[in-house]
């Protein structure tokens, strides 16, 4: 074992005293210099294990670990070893050539191998494929970073640089699992039948082969300084336990705009392309395919760009960047090109791990609108079909399909897809057509970037502008609205109120009764406060408070009314068998006119004993009709009625008996609706008694029946006169 400074100073750390295996190589170098590996070859191409060899500083020697020897099933010498420095564990490798066929040589593979010192197992994780004939010269080394990819020096008449990913390690199976890998250009004309490598923490790579040593740039491959050393003897293997600075660039397809679009990825060190790597397949998201991790040098800046392949268009694509370190963003911009710089080593630290990532974002973005209705009360929300919605780009960008409007489909639901003509942000203008009987709630856009960044913008009307949209943008709209209100009003009027004086609107329960919904009387107004309704049709109906219910014969309705007073014409609506029909955004009101009926009071004036209809009577009546009194005469039949009454309490006095009586009739009558029509029936006078004159005969007594008919006949002459003047004011 020697140790070799970057100055080239070699000191000798001790030898394998106690019967070494032959022919050892895959020296390798754990954490901090913690443990190392090797491994003794056998078989007759030096492909197979031997034994694993290991050393524990904690020990301070080498032991040979028992029962580990392994058939690698490779074709060439194993020429590789280096600790994984992420889990500890030992990996070697050895070229294998395929068999040839089909006139040509094989394939030249790299198969990597793995010692699991924690159960002191070995396993093949799988291949290689380096893409050079079978019969190339190989030799070479592997290394790790502090992330645990491997990288694979391969040395012949070029040299390359393969990267494994960790995970893609990971995934490894066995002998028939191909790796994927990046890889460096090849290069000729540097240090040839390298059987080493090693790196330092700046990422500057140490290449070995027998004699010799030297240290390069690994992206240009320029050789940095001279010669390490020259003095070596019979060198078959470096190793180090720094992890090198290292650069990755991944390709994120937000989606294609061709399904066949593809993109390549590069790495150039000033005018050096470091590497490249051609995307591949339809899925979008991160690519499988990328560029390294590639070894870099620290300090140094790099220039990392995309380029078209297969049927692309870039100028179809929006595109970005961004470089972290772990968490920390060292580089971003706009566009298919940028540069970073590695950050510099910081001491004792590993080198820095870089990982750029390009998003392609179609210039597209993808817009929706959702239709909600809700019924007239702002529940029951239901996606709502056949409405037109529209979501119409300014300049910058045109919309697919057809450039146009369009009606919202089974789902409530109408979506476009809008193609802009560069990356700049275009505002949207989305819109509905408010349909009759409904009206706007509310609407509001959520916007989604390329980048999962969410915003809302709340339109206050059924049209409105959300502005700022990209290409990458998702803008779903949603649009709510209700039925129209529906409104029903029921008044209470008396229109003829002046025969009960204590009429009053108030005293009347009035109720509109629907499928759907109930409309209460009230008692305390003359109308029922506009309620909200469902819209059909309703029955109408009115009654007096139960407390004034006997009332009600005295009253009879005039009239029933209703209006759409929302119409400016105030359209009538037909009534049929007391129900109105209320229309979606309605405004209905419904009048109920009532009118008090007049009272009455009759009677009829008969004879005492015979009963027989008297004429010849004349009365006077007082009551709210005739506070001042009312002279009232009967018919021939001696029958009285007074018509037109207001309600309330009279008295009927008889002020002229009929000849032959006595005046000696009174009596009050209550008008009103229990008693609406007053009958007092038959009113009966006792008669006079009669003047007795005597008969003796002689000129005298014919003296008596001359005079008495004379007065007989002036009292009929003045009774047919006072029965012609009674029936003139009888009412």
């Amino acid at each position: 074992m020697r140790q070799i400074t970057p100055e080239g100073q070699i000191s000798d750390l001790g030898s394998w005293t106690a019967n070494p295996p032959q022919g050892i190589n895959g020296l390798a170098i754990g954490a901090d210099g913690a443990t190392m590996y090797a491994h003794g070859r056998a078989g007759n191409a030096a492909q197979n294990v031997s034994s694993i060899l290991e050393y524990r500083r904690d020990t301070g020697v080498w032991r040979t670990v028992p029962n580990t020897s392994f058939t690698t099933g490779a074709n060439r010498s194993l020429v590789a070893g280096a600790v994984n420095l992420a889990n500890g564990r030992y990996l070697f490798g050895a070229y294998h050539q395929t068999p040839s066929g089909g006139g040509n040589q094989g394939q030249l593979w790299f198969y990597v191998y793995e010692y699991n010192p924690a159960t002191e197992t070995t396993r093949t994780v799988g291949y290689i494929n380096t893409g050079l004939p079978g019969n190339t010269t190989a030799n070479g080394d592997i290394a790790f970073d502090a992330n645990g990819n491997l990288y694979v020096v391969r040395s012949g008449t070029t040299t390359s640089i393969y990267s494994v990913t960790a995970a893609e390690l990971a995934r490894g199976t066995g002998s028939n699992n191909q790796l994927q890998h990046s890889a460096t250009e090849s290069r000729s004309g540097i240090l040839s039948n390298v059987n080493g490598i090693a790196f330092d923490a700046d990422g500057l790579v140490y290449l070995g082969n027998g004699t010799t040593v030297r240290k390069y740039n690994p992206t240009t491959w320029q050789q940095v300084g001279g010669n390490v050393t020259t003095s070596l003897s019979n060198s078959t293997d470096l190793a180090n336990c720094n992890s090198p600075a290292n650069l990755t660039v991944k390709k994120n397809v937000d989606s294609r705009v061709q399904s066949t679009d593809q993109f390549s990825l590069n790495v150039h060190s000033g005018a050096t392309l470091v590497s490249t790597a051609t995307t591949t397949g339809t899925a979008n998201g991160i690519q499988p395919i990328q560029v390294g991790p590639v070894p870099v040098v620290a300090g140094q800046t790099y220039r990392i760009s995309e380029t078209a392949a297969g049927t692309t268009q870039l100028s179809s694509y929006g595109a970005s960047y961004v470089c972290r370190e772990g968490e920390r963003v060292i580089a971003s911009g706009e566009g298919i090109s940028g540069t970073v710089q590695i950050p510099a080593l910081v001491g004792g630290q590993p080198g820095a791990s870089v990982e750029c990532i390009f998003t392609n974002t179609p210039l597209e973005a993808e817009v929706s609108v959702q239709k909600i209705v809700q019924d007239a009360s702002g529940e029951n929300p239901q996606p709502a079909s056949g409405w037109t919605v529209n979501a119409a780009p300014q300049s910058g960008a045109t919309r697919a399909p057809n450039n146009q409007q369009q009606t919202a489909g089974s789902e409530g639901r109408a979506d476009w897809k809008l193609q802009f003509t560069s990356s700049s942000a275009v505002n949207l203008t989305v819109s509905e057509t408010m349909q009759d009987d409904y009206e706007f709630v509310s609407a509001t856009c959520e916007v989604v970037d390329a980048a999962g960044a969410e915003r809302t913008v709340t339109l206050s009307s059924e049209s409105g502008t959300v502005s700022g949209v990209r290409p990458g943008d998702s803008v779903d709209c949603t649009f709510v609205n209700k039925l129209k209100s529906s409104f029903l009003t029921l008044v209470k009027e008396i229109q003829e109120p002046i025969f009960d004086p204590d009429a009053d609107a108030s005293q009347w329960e009035l109720s509109a009764q629907g499928a759907n919904a109930a409309l209460a009387g009230i008692t305390d107004s003359a109308a029922v406060t506009k309620v909200q309704v469902p819209h059909g049709s309703y029955t109408l109906s009115e009654e007096l408070r139960s407390d004034l219910s006997a009332k009600s014969a005295g009253y009879q309705q005039a009239d029933l009314t209703c209006v759409d007073v929302s119409d400016p014409d105030g359209t009538d609506l037909e009534i049929r068998d007391d129900s109105v029909a209320v229309g979606i955004g309605s405004d209905i009101v419904c009048t109920f006119v009532n009118e008090t009926l007049p009272g009455s009071i009759s009677w009829a004036k008969v004879a005492e004993g015979s009963g027989e209809p008297l004429n010849g009577s004349e009365w006077t009546m007082v009551g709210p009709s005739h506070p001042d009194g009312f002279d009232v005469t009967g018919n021939e039949d001696g029958e009285f009625s007074v018509e037109n009454l207001i309600w309330g309490n009279y008295t009927v006095t008889e002020t002229r008996a009929p000849v032959g009586y006595v005046r000696d009739a009174e009596f009050t009558a209550e008008v009103g609706p229990a008693s609406l029509h007053h009958e007092a029936g038959d009113i009966v006078n006792p008669q006079q008694d009669p003047l007795i004159i005597p008969l003796t005969g002689g000129f005298g007594s014919h003296l008596y029946w001359i005079g008495g008919g004379i007065l007989a006949f002036l009292a009929l002459a003045i009774a047919f006169w006072k029965f012609r003047r009674g029936a003139a004011h009888t009412g």
